[in-house]
């Protein structure tokens, strides 16, 4: 499933009378369709998509937009206008509002209704302090680890010529700024 979400900031491109725009979900259509339809090159019967996801599931684009008038809009081009370069492989197209996308996609994935609630989403409310200390020391624990064997292979480079220096994770600063701040929500 290609899941899209859209803000309704630009126009679909559905219009029939060749109106210039930006058409930016009518050409998203089309390049899923391209993707999911085209035989591969090296194939005949592979499309790219299937050589991509060779598990045989079938392909679905699923927009996620901010209100019926955009979702049923798009369900009628689906309906009425878009035809498919293939009618041997399955593709489905589909919208669903912000509202109806939750509850959708959880029965997709074959959970209960209740995990789309915002309740479950939010994991119970505010980390307690407790959580909070030990995120920030699983952090602090693994960048000390890290520099210590950086200033180890520092000082003694021949003692490690064939091990591999640990970096030190790119979004490190990321992540200690987040402990900083949960830390400072929790006061």
């Amino acid at each position: 499933m290609f899941i899209e979400l859209e803000t309704g900031t630009h126009t679909l491109g559905f219009n029939r009378d060749g109106a210039p725009g930006r058409n930016a979900t009518k050409t998203k259509i089309e390049r899923y369709a391209r993707f999911v339809l085209t035989p591969a090159a090296s194939n005949a019967g592979e499309t790219f998509y299937s050589h991509t996801f060779p598990d045989g599931w079938p392909a679905e684009l699923l927009f996620v937009v901010p209100s019926t008038a955009r979702r049923d809009a798009i369900a009628e081009y689906v309906a009425s206008t878009w035809r498919p370069m293939s009618e041997s492989v399955h593709f489905v197209i589909r919208a669903l509002t912000l509202d109806e996308a939750p509850a959708d996609l959880c029965r997709a994935a074959q959970l209960s209704a209740e995990a789309a609630s915002p309740r479950i989403v939010t994991m119970g409310g505010a980390p307690t302090p407790e959580e909070v200390r030990a995120i920030y020391d699983i952090y602090n624990g693994a960048i000390a680890a890290i520099a210590a064997l950086r200033q180890l292979a520092k000082s003694n480079p021949q003692l490690v010529a064939n091990l591999t220096v640990p970096e030190y994770p790119v979004n490190h600063h990321l992540v200690k700024q987040f402990c900083l701040r949960l830390a400072g929500a929790g006061r």
